[in-house]
């Protein structure tokens, strides 16, 4: 091939290779296949680069969803502790509205122990399920 006063001339052979010249005179020896081999070897250190951090985003996703499935769990449990806690609330206070419109002295007292009973259950349940607070990292 010639390019103006440059040629380009394959050499046959074992180890063929290309020699760029100039008016006829060879430049550098010019052998394409260490170089190749140079490129093949950074391509397949940059493919186990990718391969490892494909592996580590894998990983995190993985662990993301399984905090965010523990996650979901906690809030189901605290939305059904607190709609008992709600509905026990709702169902004292009716009671003590009834005992009052009867006038009735025995059942005001037997609503406020059973008060002081859910009370305290309740409050223990509070601070036995309650963690405690982490540290927040910055």
């Amino acid at each position: 091939m010639k390019i103006g006063a440059w040629t380009l001339t394959l050499l046959d052979g074992p180890g063929s290779h290309l020699q760029p010249c100039y008016r006829g005179r060879v430049i550098w020896p010019f052998n394409l296949a260490p170089r190749l081999d140079f490129i093949d070897a950074q391509l397949a250190s940059i493919l186990a680069a990718v391969t490892t951090l494909q592996g580590g985003v894998t990983t995190m996703a993985q662990t993301i969803a399984q905090a965010m499935a523990a996650l979901q769990s906690q809030v189901a449990a605290n939305t059904s502790a607190e709609a008992s806690a709600v509905t026990l609330i709702q169902g004292i206070a009716s009671q003590l509205a009834a005992a009052n419109a009867a006038n009735d002295p025995n059942a005001v007292a037997a609503l406020t122990a059973q008060l002081q009973t859910s009370c305290t259950s309740l409050a223990a349940a509070v601070v036995a399920n309650t963690p405690s607070a982490q540290p927040v990292s910055s």
